[in-house]
């Protein structure tokens, strides 16, 4: 029996013959990993860039924010290095604070340029203090000069002349002190307002036939203080003149420093008695024009019982505008501002300056509230037109600099 040996043809392929194939393989992997690699290549770019940017825009932020830093830190170390030659204190009643605020304004505007500090201390503000040791608490600071809102007390008299002793020059407010030894005084003209008042009830009472009478609010009746004066004045102008002697009759309402607290009571009670509703009240306080006008207002008065008032308030100015305040009484706070400081710079650098200072005052009625809400309204409009023109400035330097 023959046996066949049968081979079975495999298809085997050489290593030669494998290479190729394998070469093509890994050419198809190292060409993938390359568009990958590329495209990675792109994004890193990509993102680098993204962050170079941001990095260069807060740069410009926080180095715009580290300027004003620096300037503003610049300025208060300026501010707070400054030095003043001279330090003055003013003490003055801190019931009648929207006047006085007005003088210290002016006050502090003349001490900066004459290289002077100005303090604003306040007695009624919350009763821990009184004028007395206000005087104390300047002359233990050893200040260089005080400027004092002056109401007529022999223990303030004291105390004028203490700071004097001391070498503390010392200049008087509204009232004079003249027995003290006070440098100088800045206020106003008794007579010359007395001659006023009488002149404005003359206008106000053209016309009118029958007998008026006038009261006075005064919250200082010492015979020798400026409001006495001027009510005094008044009465004695008035009765000289044959055309209103007959028809006007002048009372006055005592209102003391000490009872001001109580200022509603007193008005009130005072409205209480029918026999007490004048034509006209005359005050010579804007605390007293205010709680005056609210009484009124309480009272149904308003139009029966006119009124000349102190100084300007918002209030007041409405008031006027109104027609419910006939007149008010301003007195020039720039100048009671500026002249203390002018006489205490005179007396310390030449020993000389002079005594007293007349502080100009005028009278505004109804047209002339009306002129001055006109005149804000325009400034108002005026100011506002500027921003509008300074923003569209800084959002067009601010697209450029883009």
């Amino acid at each position: 029996m023959t046996i066949r040996m049968i081979k079975f043809k495999t298809d085997k392929k050489t290593k030669n013959e494998l290479k190729p194939e394998l070469s093509d393989s890994f050419s198809l992997l190292n060409s993938s990993n390359e568009s990958l690699g590329k495209n990675s290549n792109k994004s890193f770019i990509g993102l680098l860039l993204l962050g170079i940017g941001l990095l260069v825009v807060i740069s410009l932020v926080f180095s715009g924010l580290y300027r004003k830093v620096i300037d503003n830190v610049g300025d208060s170390v300026n501010e707070s290095e400054k030095e003043y030659k001279r330090h003055y204190v003013l003490i003055v009643d801190g019931l009648d604070s929207v006047f006085w605020d007005d003088v210290y304004s002016y006050m502090q505007e003349e001490a900066s340029l004459r290289n002077d500090y100005v303090e604003l201390v306040q007695w009624n503000v919350d009763g821990e203090y009184d004028v007395c040791k206000l005087i104390d608490k300047a002359i233990i600071s050893d200040v260089d000069g005080i400027i004092l809102q002056y109401s007529n007390d022999e223990k303030v008299d004291e105390k004028i002349n203490e700071a004097a002793g001391k070498g503390i020059p010392v200049v008087t407010l509204m009232n004079d002190s003249q027995s003290t030894e006070r440098i100088a005084y800045v206020g106003v003209n008794a007579y010359s307002i007395a001659q006023d008042y009488a002149d404005e009830l003359s206008k106000m009472m053209d016309g009118e036939t029958e007998k008026l009478d006038v009261a006075f609010f005064i919250t200082d009746s010492e015979t020798n203080s400026n409001q006495y004066q001027i009510f005094s004045q008044t009465r004695n102008i008035i009765g000289q003149n044959y055309k209103l002697k007959s028809r006007v009759e002048v009372t006055a309402l005592d209102i003391t420093e000490d009872n001001k607290f109580s200022v509603n009571g007193i008005i009130r009670n005072y409205f209480n008695d029918p026999d007490n509703r004048p034509d006209y009240v005359i005050c010579f306080d804007l605390v007293i024009t205010e709680s005056l006008y609210q009484t009124l207002v309480d009272y149904n008065l308003l139009g029966r019982t006119k009124i000349i008032g102190y100084y300007k308030s918002d209030n007041i100015m409405n008031s006027l505008i109104n027609g419910n305040v006939a007149s008010t009484l301003v007195l020039d706070a720039e100048g009671m501002g500026v002249y203390p400081i002018e006489a205490l710079d005179n007396y310390i650098e030449s020993g000389h300056n002079n005594i007293y200072y007349t502080v100009s005052y005028n009278f505004l009625d109804k047209e002339d509230a009306i002129k001055s809400y006109e005149d804000d309204v325009s400034e108002k409009d005026s100011d506002e037109e500027i921003d509008e023109t300074d923003m569209s400035l800084d959002d067009e330097e601010g697209s450029e600099n883009e």
